[in-house]
């Protein structure tokens, strides 16, 4: 006998043992339900012929099948697709419903579970939906289903090979609320730099002291991709693990299918010292069956407010109510503690040298030899470094020349200051050194190109060598894009004249100093937290603020966060771009006498860029002058401000008085 459930009235129940008894079965927010042991729980709909099987044609279905095996093939990796018009409103479960359109076949039997309940609105509407345009079965039970489509929760009976299970994703991107552009998401995932959700994890912890995801914890698969793992409690994180059934996941509104295949490692993010604990409510007893270790809805009696606790799975729940005899259908699986030994600790660097002697006062720290930034292709008249150019622009192919030809040393615990009009190439040259101008999209990069540069191609040319890589014998230019990452992450220091290039204004000073630590792959709190603080507070930033995001502060306080963030990871070279730009006499002073102290007290070698030769006076040992893309004039500080050769250094000091 087959029956529709209606959820305004009764829910009729069959399984291989018969039970005599009737009771009422009350859940939080939903009708009282009348449970017959005498009846069968499967429906079956006349299927709606004036549409394709499922409602999508066969070419949609295609589509979406490909995007689903590369998604498998990939676990965790997000895959986009076309996402198709439903005649539901996306944001409410187009995803999984286009997966489950996709997958149901007449052999398949249908479970759809919306927070926990196969009885709310939404469940009800997309198992309508399903069964007119398929005519398959549904059914509440999860061990006779074959498809489980399912919103916020993971079915407490463990699911079997034999079992899909399609979650719908609101918000499938994990890096979206450190990155908001897609394209640098994209390249992250890539790279594997998942630094930034570690930031997010760290921040929440200084303000909350503890983990502030109580749902879509991230969770590392298989290894290697950072994953969103839908809106599901921590509870069900444990049951992605090793998990014999294969799990799709489904954002229509975002266009993106991503899958954890049966038998994966599914490891929730979590520092060592800090490990992610389950909810304490999975610690209660259901009033109604009995269990424990499940997830749990709270209840509050109308009459007496009692508070008392209830399955929020109500299938599994009315389960143990039907069959007090037999086995508990749930898992037996721990929930982990993400102790140590449970999470591959990322590679930290021993060493600045890495086991490589450190240079010699008589070796050049940096040596840039005929280093050349052009936008655009070049042309032979160009390429002649005789011919003149005519405001760093070509004549004959417009190709611009932020630098030309630029050499220079730097040795170590030396101060050079490089000075020039607006224009001249100071920053560039700054960004070359940093490695930043083939990165034009990342955040340590955004002024890398100049707003009046509309080439599309960006040249890099030359030779740039540093002692600590490779003991000064290899081209960095020509370094991978990994070991660019890690000479960004570990030797340079870099401050910025606009601090929103390296701080992050949402997050607090004490994370955004913490962020190159976890760069280095530390995943210690304690240790993280206790070294940011001491050099927060050697660069004055009172104690009572390190929680505050930079926003906050003042354009002072914002360059010390930078300048603390810029020597966490104790780098060999520190690059400072106008820094004192924008900022008051009083404070101008303050930051100055920071970077005197800090040159002195620790040896830091130095490249300061500034149009104020007051600044260059105090701190540089010795200068370069550039122009139009040139050095024009180098030589010790006090004898290029004090005796100039060149015309435009002459024009240069005289603006000085």
């Amino acid at each position: 006998m087959h029956k529709a459930i209606d959820p305004a009235h009764s829910v009729n129940v069959s399984h291989q043992e018969d039970f005599t008894r009737q009771e009422d079965f009350t859940h939080q927010g939903n009708a009282t339900y009348l449970v017959n042991a005498t009846h069968q729980v499967n429906s079956h709909e006349p299927r709606d012929f004036k549409t394709s099987f499922a409602y999508l044609d066969e070419l949609s279905k295609r589509a979406i099948r490909r995007a689903v095996l590369k998604a498998v093939s990939i676990p965790g990796y997000q895959v986009p697709f076309s996402s198709r018009e439903l005649p539901i409103a996306r944001g409410w479960g187009t995803g999984g419903l286009q997966l489950t359109l996709t997958t149901i076949t007449d052999d398949d039997t249908l479970k759809v579970i919306d927070q926990g309940t196969d009885e709310s609105v939404n469940a009800v509407s997309i198992k309508k939906f399903i069964t007119q345009t398929s005519g398959v079965p549904t059914t509440i039970w999860t061990q006779e289903a074959t498809i489980i489509q399912s919103r916020h929760r993971i079915p407490e009976t463990p699911l079997r090979e034999d079992q899909l299970l399609i979650l719908q994703v609101p918000l499938p991107e994990p890096l979206r609320r450190y990155e908001p552009s897609e394209a640098m998401t994209r390249r992250y995932h890539a790279e594997g730099k998942y630094d930034g959700i570690w930031t997010l994890l760290l921040e929440d912890i200084i303000q909350h002291g503890h983990y502030h995801t109580s749902t879509d914890h991230p969770v590392l698969v298989h290894g290697r991709y950072v994953m969103a793992p839908s809106p599901i409690p921590r509870h069900d994180l444990a049951k992605l693990h090793q998990a014999a059934n294969l799990t799709l996941f489904g954002a229509g509104r975002e266009k993106k299918i991503y899958a954890v295949p049966p038998y994966t490692d599914v490891i929730p993010l979590a520092f060592f010292d800090v490990p992610l604990e389950h909810e304490r409510i999975t610690e209660k007893t259901c009033r109604l069956c009995g269990a424990s270790g499940v997830y749990m809805d709270t209840w509050i009696d109308p009459q007496t407010g009692e508070v008392s606790y209830q399955c929020n799975d109500t299938a599994f729940c009315l389960w143990r109510r039907n069959h007090p005899n037999s086995p508990l259908p749930q898992s037996t699986k721990n929930i982990p503690s993400f102790s140590r030994d449970e999470t591959k600790r990322p590679e930290t660097y021993l060493s600045f040298t890495e086991g490589e002697k450190a240079p010699s006062s008589l070796t050049p720290l940096v040596r840039a030899m005929h280093v050349t930034v052009r936008y655009g292709e070049g042309c032979a008249h160009c390429r002649d470094k005789m011919h003149r150019l005519e405001h760093h622009s070509c004549p004959y192919c417009g190709t611009i020349y932020a630098l030309r030809d630029v050499s220079f040393d730097l040795y170590p615990g030396e101060v050079l200051g490089i000075v020039g009009e607006s224009g001249s190439g100071k920053s560039t040259l700054l960004n070359a050194l940093a490695l930043a101008i083939d990165q034009k999209n990342a955040k340590n990069a955004r002024a890398a190109i100049p707003a009046s540069h509309d080439h599309p191609h960006v040249d890099v040319r030359g030779d740039i060598r540093f002692a600590f890589y490779h003991g000064g014998q290899k081209n960095v230019l020509r370094a991978s894009l990994q070991e660019k990452r890690r000479l960004q992450d570990v030797m340079l220091g870099v401050v910025y004249q606009d601090a929103t290039q390296s701080l992050n204004m949402h997050l607090s000073a004490l994370a955004n100093v913490s962020e190159k630590l976890i760069t280095l792959g530390l995943r210690d709190v304690r240790t993280m937290l206790e070294r940011s603080k001491a050099l927060l507070g050697k660069v004055q930033i009172p104690e009572e603020r390190v929680k505050q995001p930079p926003r906050l502060f003042s354009g002072g306080m914002r360059q010390r966060v930078q300048i603390a963030r810029a020597l966490v990871t104790e780098p060999p070279l520190l690059l400072l771009d106008e820094v004192t730009t924008g900022l008051d006499l009083t404070v101008q002073a303050s930051v100055l006498d920071l970077l005197r102290h800090l040159h002195l007290s620790e040896q830091l070698s130095m490249i300061i860029v500034s149009h104020d030769l007051h600044v260059i006076r105090m701190l540089a040992d010795r200068t370069l002058v550039m122009f139009e893309g040139q050095i024009i004039e180098e030589g010790m500080t006090d004898q290029i401000l004090d005796d100039p050769q060149k015309p435009f250094t002459q024009k240069l000091v005289r603006s000085l008085l």
